[in-house]
């Protein structure tokens, strides 16, 4: 019995000290595990971006072959365009045209292309998200007039200049351009980039700063923060700006209208006809689709004047690596 009782009494479990060790050590390789997951799902995202832009440039290929010009990076009967929505702004963006190459006909025959894009009947279509317009990296969500966003904007010039006619990018206003037309070469003019949504205003049919950008400013270069100019806004979108309650699309469609004719009294602002540049979520540049339909991941210390001569489809420079 006296040597059963000293083998119990010998029986131990783990101390105090040792207990902490075990959990210290478990908690700096969870540490060092949590970058390694993160920077494999970011890696994730940014092959479903490029893909997204690869799936785009195809579209407009085909609307190429289809036409014999690239889509017009936006319609309407003048310009330059302003940021803002009015009764008599078209602003039909090259992200309707190409919907039928991207087996979205459904949607494109929603539109009613006697309106523009802020009539209350071409509302419809705009709530819904179209997936391969948007970049994973970025949180999605509705803007406040429940149109959707756009993560992707095509070239309108190599300079930062108001969206207008006769620029020196593929997609601008009432452009017509085909393949002849780009004599620096498709592999080196850009034609669709990244964008981030946050300053968003009308969505991803919109032909204004939402779906058109310019090379003026490197990636990331601090374009897209430029300003968020209640100019822009026709209406408080869905939403009582003061109550924070819902309103019916009924109330909301008036509003739009009632607004919008306000909106196309007022002078215009400089500020509404600032365009701003190409950025994303993805650390140390942005993703470009080219003309060639290569998909180019561009980094933000690229040379601005590079940057600038491959927004451009005829500048003439001497091509360089980027």
């Amino acid at each position: 019995m006296t040597f059963r009782r000293s083998i119990s009494r010998r029986r131990c479990g783990f101390t105090l000290i040792e207990l902490l060790v075990v959990i210290a050590i478990i908690a700096v390789l969870i540490a060092l595990l949590l970058p390694a997951v993160q920077q494999a799902r970011e890696a994730a995202r940014r092959t479903q971006c490029k893909n997204n832009l690869a799936q785009i440039i195809l579209a407009m290929q085909n609307y190429e072959m289809a036409f014999e010009v690239l889509p017009p990076g936006t319609v309407n009967s003048a310009g330059p365009i302003v940021n803002k929505a009015s009764p008599d702004a078209y602003h039909v963006s090259w992200t309707v045209q190409i919907l039928p190459y991207l087996e979205m006909s459904t949607i494109f025959n929603h539109f009613d292309f006697d309106e523009g894009v802020y009539a209350p009947r071409n509302l419809a279509p705009q709530q819904r998200g179209i997936p391969l317009y948007l970049c994973p990296s970025e949180a999605t969500r509705p803007l406040a007039n429940r149109r959707h966003p756009s993560s992707y904007a095509g070239c309108h010039s190599s300079q930062a200049v108001p969206i207008d006619v006769d620029q020196d990018g593929v997609l601008f206003l009432n452009s017509s351009v085909d393949y002849d037309d780009i004599p620096d070469g498709s592999a080196y003019t850009i034609a669709v980039g990244e964008k981030l949504q946050f300053d968003d205003v009308w969505g991803w049919a919109s032909g204004t700063r939402d779906t058109l950008r310019n090379t003026g400013l490197g990636p990331n270069g601090g374009g897209l923060a430029l300003f968020q100019a209640a100019e822009m806004y026709t209406a408080e979108g869905m939403y009582d700006g003061l109550s924070g309650e819902e309103v019916t699309d009924e109330e909301m469609q008036d509003e739009e209208s009632d607004d919008a004719q306000q909106e196309a009294e007022k002078p215009v602002d400089d500020k509404l006809l600032a365009v701003g540049g190409f950025s994303s979520r993805h650390t140390g540049g942005a993703q470009f689709a080219m003309c060639d339909g290569s998909v180019r991941f561009i980094s933000e210390n690229i040379n601005p004047q590079v940057f600038a001569n491959i927004g451009s489809r005829k500048d003439g420079a001497m091509p360089e690596d980027f």
